[in-house]
């Protein structure tokens, strides 16, 4: 009993330690983005203080670079999946709805029970699955018969 009372306690410090590790990883991961946008920021001053008609070909680069990168936070294809589900079940409305929202669930839920059926029963098996499913992209739903 001893043993199983030890292992049990070791589990439950093991859990402890990750859940410390990965909250101290989540808000070093904040400061560095908020740093990151502190950098960016000083970099592009200019912007505030000069007209654009005066702005040099390098502050039009460090610009035009800043723009390409709150442009890369929008995913494009989260949206675009998002869209053709909406599509999908949002009826003439085209607006969610409790009824819809569990419609579509049961639609994912269909799809992962097929996936994981075509799929090997070894773990390699159940890995490939998670891994269709993962990247499972607007194409894809697209080209599903269902």
């Amino acid at each position: 009993e001893d043993a199983a009372g030890d292992g049990e306690h070791l589990d439950i410090i093991l859990t402890f330690l990750l859940v410390v590790c990965l909250g101290c990883l989540c808000v070093a991961s904040v400061w560095l983005g908020l740093e990151a946008l502190l950098v960016k920021m000083t970099i592009l001053h200019f912007a505030s203080v000069t007209s654009m008609e005066e702005w040099t070909l390098k502050e039009w680069l460090c610009f035009a670079s800043f723009l390409n990168q709150v442009a890369g936070m929008i995913d494009v294809s989260l949206l675009e999946m998002h869209r053709l589900l909406l599509f999908k079940f949002g009826g003439g409305t085209s607006r969610w709805s409790d009824l819809k929202v569990r419609c579509c669930l049961e639609y994912f839920s269909l799809i992962a029970r097929k996936v994981r059926a075509d799929s090997d029963p070894c773990a390699l098996g159940r890995l490939r699955a998670l891994a269709e499913m993962v990247t499972l992209n607007g194409d894809d739903l697209q080209r599903l018969p269902v």
